[in-house]
């Protein structure tokens, strides 16, 4: 999915999210302004090893996106935190059946991780332990979501598009 189109539909859906009555005060549910191009540029150096094509394109647009209300949450960081979170231990690595380097980039509410692979995939980590900057991916469950950063993104407004919609049985991402 071409990121300008997806943060097109995205903003029509948030609109009609707006005048939906959930029963709660909603929370924040925005888009962010573009990235910082020297970000950009500074992901491109440290991040070499990483297919970063769709996500900077994502990034060059939008500087990541809060969906407090959607289900349980999903939070696309900006890449000013997620560097931060890089520098204070978040995991750039995990173990197991999906073992390599991963760049987190992304969370839901319940404070499970959505990262990037090397190869541009997309994973979900579950709650698990994080030493020495790697996940423990043996015991604690990773899921792979998509093959591709727009992929994901695609995946994001379909569950966006089913709570808008009020979808019955709808199975979310998170």
């Amino acid at each position: 999915m071409d990121p300008q189109r997806w943060l097109g539909e995205l903003d029509a859906l948030l609109r009609q999210l707006e005048e939906l009555d959930l029963g709660y005060p909603q929370g924040e549910n925005s888009l962010q302004l573009p990235s910082d191009p020297k970000l950009v540029g500074l992901f491109t150096e440290r991040f070499s090893g990483f297919s970063l094509d769709e996500f900077l394109s994502f990034h060059a647009l939008s500087d990541g996106a809060v969906l407090q209300d959607i289900h349980n949450g999903i939070f696309l960081h900006p890449l000013a935190q997620i560097l931060e979170g890089v520098e204070a231990g978040e995991p750039t690595r995990t173990t197991g059946e999906h073992a390599g380097a991963i760049l987190p980039f992304g969370s839901d509410g319940g404070g499970e991780r959505f990262v990037l692979t090397t190869d541009g995939g997309i994973l979900h980590l579950a709650g698990g332990a994080v030493r020495a900057a790697t996940f423990d991916g043996t015991n604690a469950r990773i899921r792979q979501i998509s093959g591709s950063f727009n992929g994901f993104l695609e995946r994001v407004l379909q569950d966006v598009g089913a709570f808008v919609n009020q979808t019955p049985g709808w199975q979310f991402l998170t």
